[in-house]
C-alpha cells in the first residue's frame, strides 16, 4: 500500500515534467503545420489518465520511481535552460531572394557560361527552361531570338560574387534582392524539438520500468508519437536550412539584336530622337522585306484570287452593260410615243384652230349681214 502511495506520489511530477517541455514549443504550432500540438497533448493526457488508472493496481520499486522522477524534472529543468540560452546565441536565420531579368546578344555564350559559374560556386540549378522570342532579319538571314528563364541556388556566402558576375555578363533591366528573417521561427521549431527529444528520454525510462503489457503498450503509443513529431520537424529544419544556406535567384536572360539593347541610363534629347528616327527607319524596311518575301511566297494564291476578283469584275461589267441597254430600248420607246402624242395633239390642235377660225368668219360674215 505504501509502495502504490509512493508511485501516485509520482505520477504529478511527470505530468509537471511533460507540461514544462510541452510549453517549450507551444509558440510554434502555429508556424509548424508538420505536426500537431494538440494531436500530442490528447496522447499524453490518455497516456496519464491510464498509467494514473493503472499505478494503484502496480508495485514499482521506491527507488527507482523516485530516481526517475526527480531525473525527468531535472531534464525538463534543463531543457527550459537550454532553450533560453538557445533563442539568445543563436545566429540570424535568413533567407534571400533575387529576381534579375537580362539581356545578351550572344546567348548561347551567356548561358553555359551561368551553367558553368554556378557550378564553380557551389551551388546548382534548381529549374531551366529555354524557348524561341521572336527573331529578325540580319545580312539577309533570318536569325531566332531566345530566352532563358533559371532557378538557381548559390550559397549564401557566393552570393555576391554571382551577382556582380551576372551584372558583368549580360545588360541588367530589372534587379530585386528581398531577405526574409526566420530566425524566430527557427528558434521556436529546435525548441519544440529539445523538447520532444527531453519527452522521448523521459519515456524510455518509463518503459523501463514497466511491468505490465498494458503500460508498456501505452508508453510505446506515445514515444511513437513523439518520434513522429520529431522527424517531422527535423525535416521541417532541412527546408529551412537548405533555403538559409543557399540563397534563391529567378535569373531570365532575353536574346535581342545587337542595336536594340535596353539603355538603362538617362539618355539626352538628341540621342533619343536620333535612336528613335533610326529604330523607326529600321523598322520599316523590315516592314517593306517582311512584305515583299509575303508577296512572293503567297504568289500562287494571289494569282487565284486576283483570276476570280477579274472575272467577277467581267461578269458584273456585262450585267451592267445589259441593264443600261435595256434602259436605253424603253427610254427610246417611251420617245416614239411621247413623239407620236405630240403629232396628233398637234393635229388636233390645228383642226381645233381650223375650226375657230372657220367658225369666227362665219360669225364676222353674219354680223355684217345685219347691219
Amino acid at each position: 500500500m505504501k509502495k502504490n502511495k509512493l508511485w501516485l506520489s509520482t505520477i504529478p511530477a511527470l505530468v509537471l515534467a511533460m507540461a514544462i517541455t510541452g510549453c517549450g514549443g507551444r509558440s510554434d504550432s502555429a508556424e509548424a503545420p508538420s505536426y500537431s500540438e494538440s494531436k500530442s497533448g490528447s496522447a499524453a493526457v490518455y497516456y496519464d489518465q491510464t498509467m494514473t488508472e493503472k499505478a494503484a493496481a502496480e508495485n514499482y520499486d521506491q527507488t527507482m520511481t523516485e530516481d526517475a522522477a526527480a531525473e525527468s524534472a531535472d531534464m525538463a529543468d534543463n531543457s527550459t535552460t537550454e532553450v533560453d540560452e538557445s533563442s539568445q546565441t543563436s545566429d540570424r536565420k535568413l533567407i534571400t531572394t533575387v529576381r534579375i531579368d537580362s539581356e545578351t546578344i550572344d546567348f548561347n555564350e551567356t548561358t553555359g557560361w551561368v551553367e558553368a559559374r554556378t557550378s564553380e560556386l557551389g551551388g546548382y540549378i534548381e529549374s531551366s527552361s529555354i524557348s524561341v522570342n521572336g527573331g529578325y532579319y540580319y545580312n539577309e538571314k533570318y536569325t531566332d531570338l531566345h530566352r532563358a528563364d533559371y532557378t538557381i541556388r548559390i550559397p549564401e556566402s557566393k552570393l555576391g560574387d554571382f551577382l556582380v558576375d551576372v551584372e558583368g555578363r549580360t545588360n541588367i533591366t530589372y534587379k530585386n534582392q528581398s531577405v526574409e528573417d526566420v530566425t524566430l521561427t527557427y528558434t521556436d521549431i529546435v525548441a519544440r524539438q529539445e523538447a520532444l527529444e527531453t519527452e522521448k528520454e523521459a519515456l524510455k525510462k518509463l518503459m523501463e520500468q514497466a511491468e505490465s503489457m498494458d503500460d508498456l503498450i501505452v508508453i510505446q503509443s506515445q514515444l511513437t508519437e513523439v518520434q513522429y513529431q520529431i522527424d517531422s520537424i527535423k525535416s521541417q529544419l532541412r527546408v529551412y536550412d537548405n533555403k538559409i544556406d543557399y540563397s534563391t535567384i529567378y535569373l531570365n536572360i532575353v536574346e535581342v539584336e545587337p542595336d536594340n539593347l535596353t539603355v538603362t541610363e538617362k539618355q539626352s534629347v538628341g540621342q533619343r530622337i536620333v535612336e528613335g528616327f533610326l529604330s523607326s527607319l529600321k523598322k520599316t524596311g523590315n516592314f517593306l522585306l517582311e512584305l515583299g518575301i509575303g508577296i512572293i511566297v503567297n504568289l500562287p494564291q494571289l494569282i487565284l484570287f486576283a483570276a476570280v476578283i477579274i472575272v467577277v469584275v467581267l461578269i458584273i461589267r456585262k450585267s451592267n452593260r445589259k441593264k443600261a441597254e435595256e434602259r436605253q430600248k424603253r427610254f427610246n420607246k417611251f420617245n416614239v410615243f411621247k413623239k407620236d402624242n405630240d403629232t396628233e395633239n398637234n393635229v388636233l390642235n390645228a383642226q381645233v384652230q381650223e375650226n375657230a377660225e372657220e367658225k369666227g368668219s362665219v360669225n364676222a360674215q353674219d354680223n355684217k349681214e345685219e347691219n
